[in-house]
This record gives structure tokens, C-alpha cells and sequence, in this order.
């Protein structure tokens, strides 16, 4: 059995790469050459300033008008200035440097365009997988510096369980081809250590299984115990970035064994640009990952069909088109021709994509996920739909969304290990604590809502300045919400949310001049988010219906969040043929509403006043959790 070829011909970013700057001040003072800031007594006059500069031979590079600081550097051939300086200059400080809150500092992170593309960093807000093993069944992985290997540097950090080499039958899985270690880089590579790269899952247990020899081949018999070691040694999820055209009895009999006891299996579709997918991947019981590229279309190379479950990045490198100036293969920590000389190379092919769904996998398996149906139903359900509508044997279900899977509602009764990020009630929808803290949330001033199930929810949107009363005293939470009123509603939710509504907007309807929202319908209407009921017309008195609800939501989410609500799976039996039915599923999908029982939705209900209160509140909830919008 062959792996899946991969362009091994790579392009490289040198071991050596910058590191990225610390954000601890060193010791006052500064090297020659370097910039500081100097900071001057508030008395001293311009000319005094300049002379004091000129005496130590510095140069200015910027100044702070209205401040006492200016940035200078040593002229050349100056020495560098010293921390007492003297004279008019009272502070000497070196330059600092910060990192952005949430970006990894790993310096070579801007060339992992796969992190993005599947939420990746958002998705290590909830979890970053700690307390999951993910088992790497490949050619092994560059762990440790042991009988003349050497640990790959930038998996110094990452945590290792004890493996097994079933081409030698020792207890020493060494990398003796590159490809394991790329693997087991992309899912766990140690992150935020300043060098290198980032990984998709950097908490995760890396278990290497080696079962492909130096020049990738490796029987099926070994594959098929590798399986089994990994299920017996208590590996949540198995990655299989390998494939055949020819299935095998023994592996997938091994893929039943672990898959039964809990192990979630992944495998990459395969490299032939074939129109079947490769096996183990097309196997029951395996989750079959094809490939994208930058742009989000399937490379020529990606093997397709009817097998196929979901995508992820596995880059193209005969092409930039991010244009970042290399090409556009998966960045990890790898090897090329020796042993020793690791370097961050740019690889592509289905076996780049397998080991991203691998670690959001284990993501979910850290958060509390054990049954690899449950696993495999969430990632498929939290996907971007890509190509046509629903799923289709290019795509499979959509694009891997890491930071959609984590943050949808886990099945009733999961024991969570990570929840305060994404509290989630027994109904299987958000909480909105994220959003709206119980402790430092302002009760709400109205009068009605004592007792109410509605009253946290309507407090938040008021915190937040989303909803108003009905009076200055009374909410009126049981009351009707009309398509007018809802307007305003998400009009305010956009703008709270950092989105620029059009302040002079074309009357788009002839029905809504008298009412009093008129100026925010127009405003949703210029942007898509509100349609009329005609061409015309648009009902501004008419209730707003639960069905019309779900699409108000997801359109004024798109224009909020980096990505749109991934596409759900069909859940309610009472809104097929509905037009507002995918968006039901999308809302569904990530806990801003519930069914009014497990499968019925009942699109035709009105909401209430108190109920799109919630719905807001949830969908505020998901931007602050997703990153969209900050907390306030």
C-alpha cells in the first residue's frame, strides 16, 4: 500500500527562521544602532532637547507632538545611549514589541493560511484539545532524540504517548521519510513558543504509529494493527493520511474493531484526482477527507465521490495565490533529505487535509465527545457549504469549520471538559454568559419581567443597547413582535457589532412611510438582511413568524462574522418546503434557537417580544465566542 502521493518537491522557509520578538522589555539602554524612546523632562524647551539629542548622537526618527517622547537612534557611528543619559533627557526605554491577543507568535503562523481558512484559532478559545490523543499511523514522527534521531525542534512542547514501529517491531517509531512528522506538525505542532509554526490542535497527545517505511509503502497488515494498537492504547481519533485502490479485508475489520470501542477514524480521499474516493478512506466507518485550495476549490488532484465526507486545506503548490510569495502548499515542520536538517516546508495533497479534520476532531473529543458518531455528525453538521447546495461528491458536506464545530451545543448529557467558553442549556441551545456576564450585567429596569425565563436575556439586549421597551418601564415580553419592529432590533445588533449602516438608504417600500421604523427597514433592506413581502411592499404591522426569524438571523450574522453559519443538517420534519428551511437548520446548528419539540420547528408561529430578546442575546453570545465582536 502506497501513501497518497504529496509534492515532496517543497518550498521551504529555512530552519533558521526569525524568531518572533519578545514582548518582555530587555534591560534599559540599547545597542548601537537600535531605536528608542527617550522620554524628556516637561520643562525642557525644544532647544534644550535638540542639544541634549545631539550631544549623546542621536538622531530623530519620530516624535509624539504634545508628549514628552520621541524615538531616536545612535547616528552612525555613535555609541549607544546610556540609560542615564543626563541633561533634559530623564527616561531611556527600548522599543517594545506586542503581539496581537488571540494570533499565535509562532513567526511563521502568516504563512499558514489553513489555520484561518478552517477557524482554527477562534475554535482554541473554547479548547485547544488538551486531555485528547491523537494516534499518527504513517511513517513515523521525528518525537525524540533517541538511536541517532533527532526530535523535529518544533515539537519540542507538543506532549507524546509511547507508539509503536510496526516496520522494524520496535518501540521506537523514528521518522525516517518526513511525512509523519509534517502530519503529526499540523495537528500538534508546540504553538505560541516563538518559533516556527502553529498547530491546528496544539493541546493534543501525538501517539506515532509507524506503519509506512522511508519511502512511504507499508502493508495492510500493519496499518490494520496500527489501528488496533491505537484503539487498545486509548487514542481518541486515528489519522490515516495513506491510501490504496484496492480494499482490504483486515484493515477495514480493524476499522469496525477501534471505531466500536470509540476511536474516530480519519483518512485522506487520496491524490489521483480519481472520481472514487481511495481506501481506507472510502471504508464504512472512516470519515474521507478531500482537498481544497487557497481559493476554496478542489485541486486537480483531489480524488472525489460519492465516499467523500468533507474538505480541508491541502494547498496547491503550483500556485501563490495568496500571494504571499510561495507557493500555496500546508506549512509545518518536516524533513527533506536528512535526517537532521528539519525544515518548514509547503506540502500539498489529501494527506495535508486529513490531519486538520484529525485535530478538530480531537477538539471535540476534548470537550467531552466520545462517540466517534456523535464526532463525526458534529463536523459534518458545523461545515461551510461549498459547491452546490448541500452536499455533493466534490465537496462531501462543505469545508472543515473548527470554530463552528466547538462552539454548536453538544448532544444532551455529554460530560463537557471545557464549557465555560460556550455554556449550552439542556435544550441544546447557547447560553449567552459569554455576552452578557451574570455578574457584571446590569439587572433589567423593567417592571414585567419578574419571574420571567426571558428577563436575562431581555437584560442583555438592553446592556448592550439592542432592544428597547415598550415603554420606560415595561418590556412587554409575551407581547407580539412585528416585522417593523423587528427591523430596529437587528438594525442595533449590526451596529453594536461594528457594521456601518447606509445613513441615507433609498426608500425601498411603499407601505412602511408612516411607521416609525421606516429609516431602519430601509437601512436592513439596502443590505440584504430584510426582503419585502412583494416587490413593493414589505408589512411592517405583520407579526414576524419563527421561520422568518431564522433567515433575519443568519443574514445579519454573515454580514457580522468572518465566515457564514456553516450549513446544518435537516432536523425538523414540519418546515420541509419551507423557503426559510436551511436557514432553520443553520440557526438550529449553532444553538441561537431550539425546536418547539425534537423534531418540530413550527415556522409559522409568531415570535414574542421576550423570545427574539433571546434569540438576540444568543446570537450576540456567538459573536463574542467566535471572536466577531469583543466582549464588553
Amino acid at each position: 500500500m502506497h501513501i497518497g502521493r504529496v509534492a515532496l518537491v517543497c518550498s521551504v522557509i529555512a530552519t533558521g527562521i526569525a524568531s518572533a520578538p519578545s514582548v518582555t522589555a530587555a534591560p534599559r539602554g540599547a545597542s548601537e544602532g537600535e531605536p528608542v524612546v527617550v522620554r524628556f523632562d516637561a520643562d525642557a524647551s525644544a532647544e534644550e532637547r535638540a542639544a541634549d539629542l545631539a550631544a549623546e548622537g542621536l538622531v530623530v526618527v519620530d516624535e509624539a507632538p504634545g508628549s514628552e517622547f520621541a524615538l531616536v537612534r545612535p547616528a552612525d557611528g555613535a555609541e549607544p545611549i546610556a540609560p542615564d543619559a543626563g541633561g533634559s533627557i530623564v527616561d531611556v526605554e527600548p522599543v517594545v514589541t506586542y503581539q496581537a491577543m488571540g494570533v499565535p507568535n509562532d513567526p511563521a503562523y502568516r504563512y499558514q493560511w489553513h489555520l484561518p481558512a478552517i477557524g482554527a484559532v477562534a475554535a482554541w478559545d473554547v479548547t485547544d484539545g488538551t486531555g485528547s490523543m491523537v494516534a499518527v499511523i504513517d511513517t513515523g514522527v521525528a518525537y525524540a532524540s533517541l538511536n541517532g534521531f533527532l526530535a523535529a525542534p518544533d515539537l519540542a512542547g507538543t506532549r507524546f504517548a509511547p507508539g509503536w514501529d510496526f516496520v522494524d517491531g520496535d518501540a521506537y517509531p523514528h521518522d525516517e521519510s518526513g511525512h509523519g512528522t509534517h502530519i503529526a506538525s499540523t495537528i500538534a505542532a508546540t504553538t505560541n513558543n516563538g518559533i516556527g509554526v502553529a498547530g491546528t490542535a496544539p493541546g493534543t497527545t501525538i501517539m506515532p504509529l509507524r506503519a509506512l517505511d522511508g519511502t512511504g509503502s507499508g502493508t495492510d497488515w500493519d496499518i490494520a494493527q496500527a489501528i488496533r494498537f491505537a484503539a487498545d492504547s486509548g487514542a481518541d481519533v486515528a489519522n490515516l493520511s495513506l491510501g490504496s485502490t484496492q480494499r482490504s479485508s483486515v484493515m477495514a475489520d480493524a476499522i469496525a474493531y477501534s471505531r466500536a470501542i470509540g476511536v474516530t477514524i480519519v483518512a485522506a480521499s487520496g491524490n489521483a484526482g480519481a472520481s472514487t474516493v481511495s481506501y481506507p478512506a472510502a471504508l464504512d466507518g472512516v470519515i474521507a477527507v478531500g482537498a481544497v485550495r487557497v481559493d476554496l476549490t478542489r485541486p486537480a488532484y483531489s480524488n472525489y465521490g460519492s465516499a467523500l465526507d468533507i474538505v480541508a486545506p491541502g494547498g496547491d503548490t503550483s500556485v501563490d495565490q495568496d500571494g504571499d510569495g510561495y507557493r500555496d502548499g500546508i506549512l509545518q515542520e518536516s524533513f527533506t533529505t536528512s535526517l537532521s536538517e528539519f525544515c518548514y516546508c509547503f506540502l500539498h495533497g489529501t494527506s495535508m487535509a486529513a490531519p486538520q479534520v484529525s485535530a478538530v476532531a480531537a477538539l471535540l473529543a476534548a470537550r467531552g465527545l466520545t462517540d466517534p458518531d456523535a464526532i463525526e455528525s458534529m463536523l459534518l453538521a458545523t461545515t461551510r457549504d461549498l459547491g452546490p447546495a448541500g452536499r455533493d461528491d466534490e465537496y462531501g458536506h462543505g469545508l472543515l469549520r473548527a470554530d463552528a464545530a466547538v462552539t454548536a451545543p453538544l448532544p444532551t448529557g455529554t460530560q463537557t471538559t471545557d464549557l465555560s467558553p460556550t455554556p449550552a442549556s439542556t435544550t441544546g441551545t447557547r447560553g449567552i454568559e459569554n455576552a452578557c456576564p451574570p455578574e457584571t450585567t446590569p439587572e433589567p429596569s423593567f417592571s414585567d419581567l419578574d419571574g420571567s425565563v426571558r428577563a436575562a436575556a431581555v437584560g442583555c439586549v438592553a446592556w448592550w443597547g439592542v432592544a428597547a421597551g415598550r415603554t420606560a418601564s415595561t418590556f412587554d415580553p409575551g407581547g407580539s413582535m412585528t416585522r417593523a419592529q423587528l427591523a430596529s432590533f437587528v438594525a442595533r445588533l449590526l451596529e453594536v457589532s461594528g457594521v456601518t449602516l447606509p445613513s441615507s438608504p433609498p426608500d425601498a417600500f411603499t407601505d412602511d412611510d408612516t411607521s416609525v421604523h421606516q429609516h431602519r427597514i430601509n437601512q436592513l433592506a439596502t443590505l440584504g438582511v430584510v426582503k419585502g413581502r412583494t416587490a413593493t411592499t414589505y408589512a411592517p404591522g405583520a407579526t414576524v413568524t419563527r421561520a422568518e426569524m431564522a433567515t433575519f438571523l443568519v443574514r445579519a450574522h454573515d454580514l457580522v462574522a468572518d465566515a457564514p453559519l456553516p450549513v446544518g443538517r435537516d432536523r425538523f420534519t414540519d418546515d420541509d418546503g419551507s423557503v426559510h428551511e436551511a436557514n432553520i437548520d443553520k440557526v438550529a446548528g449553532v444553538g441561537l434557537t431550539a425546536g418547539t419539540s425534537a423534531t418540530t420547528f413550527a415556522p409559522t408561529a409568531p415570535v414574542l417580544r421576550g423570545q427574539m430578546a433571546t434569540f438576540l442575546a444568543r446570537t450576540l453570545d456567538l459573536f463574542v465566542v467566535t471572536g466577531a465582536i469583543s466582549a464588553r
